[in-house]
C-alpha cells in the first residue's frame, strides 16, 4: 500500500521537470528571505520569515534526498524482500492480521498527510487584495515594485507562485510516505521474527522434559530466530543511516511551529492571514508528529522482539537451549530511535522538550521587538 517508489520522482519526465521548478522556486525564496532578514534585521521580521525560509529549506533538501538516495533505497528494500518476502508468503492469520492493521495505520497517516497538501494549497491565497507588506512570501512582497503596473502581470507572478505550493506539499507528502513505508517494512520483518519465536511456544508442549527430538527441532528454529534477529539489525542500522541527515534538516518543522506561536499574538491585532498561518501550523503539526510516531514505532520493536523471547518456555529446554535463549536475550540491541543526523533522537520527548524552552524564548523576544513597541 505504502510501497512509494523514491525513483518516480525522477523517472517521469513532466514530474522531473516540475520538480526541478520547485526547486528553484525554493532556491529563490530562501534567497528573497536571507535578503530580507540582512537588508534590515529585526526580530519581528526574522520570527516572521523564520517558518518560509525552514520550509523553503526542508524542500529543498528533501528534493536532493528524493534524487540522490535511490540507489540507498534499492538496497534497503532488496534486503526487506531476502528478509521477510518468503516468510510473508507462509505467514498464518495472526501475524497477517497484525501486518494488516500496521498498514491501516498508514493508511489514516496516508490521508492526514494528503489533507495537509490541500490545507497547504489553499492556505495563503490572497483573500481580498494582496497585502504586499505582511505577506510571508518574498515573491508576493517583490510584487510591491509593481503595484502600480498592469494587475494582469501581479497577478500572474502570484498565481505561478501559488501553483508551485501543492508541488512542495506534494514533495513533503512523498517523503512522509517514504519514511512510513521504510518505518512500515522495518515492523513487518520484526512482526514475522516475533511470530516464529511465537511458533515455538505454540508448536511444542511446555513440558517439564521434551523429547530429544523436541529440543533438536527448538535448536534449530533458535538458531535460525538469531541469524534472523542479526539480519533485521543491519536492515534497522540501514535505515537509520538513510534517514541520518535529511532528519536532521527536518528537524526544522519543531522551529517553524514554535515561530508560528508568535503569531497568534498578531492573529488579535490583525496584520496577518489566520487562515494561511492556522493551516501552515496544522501542515508542520501532522509532519512532525508522523516522524515522532513512526520512531516510536520503530523503537517498540526491539522491545516487542525482547518481550516474545522472554514468552519462551526456556525452562522446558535443555543447558544449550537455555543457553542459546541467553545469546540471544544478550545480543539484543537497546531500543533505537531514527536518528538525526546522529546527534540526537527523533522522539516525541525531544520535541516536547524543545517546543517548551524555544517558546519561552520566543516569548521573551516578542516582548523586546521595536516593531511591536506601539502596539
Amino acid at each position: 500500500m505504502l510501497d512509494i517508489s523514491v525513483s518516480a520522482v525522477s523517472g517521469n519526465c513532466v514530474i522531473f521537470a516540475y520538480t526541478l521548478v520547485i526547486l528553484l522556486q525554493c532556491v529563490i525564496e530562501v534567497t528573497g528571505q536571507l535578503y530580507l532578514l540582512t537588508t534590515k534585521p529585526s526580530i519581528g521580521k526574522i520570527l516572521l520569515l523564520a517558518p518560509m525560509f525552514f520550509t523553503s529549506f526542508m524542500v529543498i533538501t528533501t528534493i536532493i534526498a528524493l534524487l540522490f538516495q535511490r540507489s540507498s533505497h534499492g538496497r534497503i528494500y532488496s534486503q526487506y524482500e531476502a528478509l521477510s518476502m518468503e516468510q510473508l508468503r507462509r505467514a498464518n492469520k495472526p501475524i497477517l492480521a497484525e501486518v494488516r492493521q500496521l498498514f491501516d495505520a498508514g493508511i489514516y497517516q496516508f490521508a492526514a498527510f494528503l489533507a495537509a497538501v490541500a490545507l497547504g494549497s489553499i492556505g495563503y491565497l490572497p483573500l481580498n487584495e494582496f497585502d504586499y507588506e505582511h505577506n510571508v512570501w518574498p515573491a508576493i512582497q517583490a510584487l510591491k515594485l509593481i503595484e502600480d503596473g498592469p494587475k494582469a502581470v501581479i497577478y500572474t507572478i502570484a498565481t505561478l507562485n501559488y501553483l508551485v505550493m501543492p508541488g512542495k506539499g506534494c514533495i513533503l507528502l512523498l517523503y512522509g510516505l517514504h519514511i512510513m513505508h521504510l518505518c512500515s517494512l522495518y515492523c513487518v520483518s520484526s512482526i514475522l521474527l516475533r511470530g516464529k519465536l511465537k511458533g515455538i511456544a505454540v508448536n511444542r508442549p511446555a513440558a517439564a522434559d521434551l523429547m530429544l527430538s523436541d529440543q533438536a527441532w527448538v535448536t534449530q528454529e533458535l538458531k535460525s530466530c538469531i541469524k534472523q534477529d542479526v539480519r533485521l539489525k543491519t536492515f534497522c542500522s540501514a535505515i537509520i543511516d538513510h534517514f541520518k541527515w535529511i532528519l536532521l534538516f527536518h528537524v526544522a518543522l519543531a522551529v517553524i511551529i514554535l515561530s508560528l506561536l508568535y503569531y497568534i499574538n498578531l492573529f488579535l491585532n490583525g496584520g496577518y492571514s489566520p487562515l494561511g498561518s492556522r493551516c501552515f501550523v496544522a501542515i508542520a503539526n501532522i509532519l512532525s508528529f508522523t516522524y515522532s510516531y513512526n520512531s516510536e514505532n520503530f523503537r517498540e520493536q526491539v522491545e516487542n522482539i525482547r518481550q516474545e523471547i522472554c514468552n519462551l518456555p526456556w525452562y522446558s529446554f535443555n543447558k544449550c537451549n537455555q543457553k542459546l535463549v541467553h545469546v540471544f536475550l544478550s545480543n539484543m540491541l537497546q531500543p533505537r530511535y531514527l536518528s538525526v543526523g546522529g546527534l540526537f533522537d527523533a522522539n516525541h520527548e525531544f520535541l516536547v522538550l524543545v517546543m517548551h524552552k524555544v517558546f519561552n524564548v520566543l516569548t521573551i523576544l516578542s516582548n523586546l521587538d521595536p516593531d511591536r513597541a506601539g502596539n
